[in-house]
Formats: structure tokens, sequence, C-alpha cells
């Protein structure tokens, strides 16, 4: 039986996260996904409370939260709101290190990459 997964992660972690979330690592024996992935891999740019809204339907009928651990994920907002949430429902948590995991993670301050 498949677990109903939430991946918690800072989006400047996306990479990493997708990388341990496709690796054979978390496939079952029999190539098939063991977890049902519920995570929210779109960046919302809408309001606070439209971003809790989208974070507590995403967590919706899931059991576990997988935290992806990257070398910023402890000073996002919204990660810390998805692990009080997880803790409001009950749901196992896990965390992954996914720091050093892929490419390294582009800052996304300043409207301008070409400035960082």
């Amino acid at each position: 039986m498949s677990r109903h997964v939430f991946f918690s992660f800072d989006f400047d972690d996306v990479c990493a996260t997708n990388i341990v979330r496709n690796s054979n690592v978390v496939h079952a024996e029999h190539k098939k996904l063991p977890f049902r992935d519920y995570s929210l891999y779109e960046k919302c740019k809408n309001s606070p409370a439209a971003i809790q809204a989208a974070i507590d339907n995403g967590l919706a009928g899931t059991s576990v939260t997988v935290i992806a651990n990257g070398g910023q994920t402890y000073a996002s907002r919204w990660v810390r709101y998805e692990i009080a949430k997880s803790l409001e429902r009950g749901n196992a948590l896990m965390v992954v290190d996914v720091d050093g995991v892929g490419p390294a993670p582009q800052p996304t301050k300043g409207p301008n990459p070409l400035e960082y």
C-alpha cells in the first residue's frame, strides 16, 4: 500500500528535491513509487492567505511529510508552516539532507539574475 506523502522544501532546493524524489532510493522493488506525491511544485506568488490555503490543500489526505533539508531550508517561513501543519495533522516526519545534491541552487533574490 502506498503512502500519501507531502514533500516540504525551500523552492531554491527544488532540483535537489526532484533528484531525491525520482531516485532509486525511493522506488519500490517493482519500480512503482511507494508513495503518492501531494507536494506543491509551483512557486506561489499570491497572498500569504492563498499560500497557506494551497499548503493546507496539499497536506490534505497525507500521512507523511518529507522535509528536504538544504542549505537555507531553516529560513523558509513556508517550510516552517508546512512542518507545523504536518504535526497538527499527526503526519510522520522524515528529514532528507539534500544539501549538495544536484546543481547548486540559484539565488532568487532580485529581479535581474545577472546582478548576483
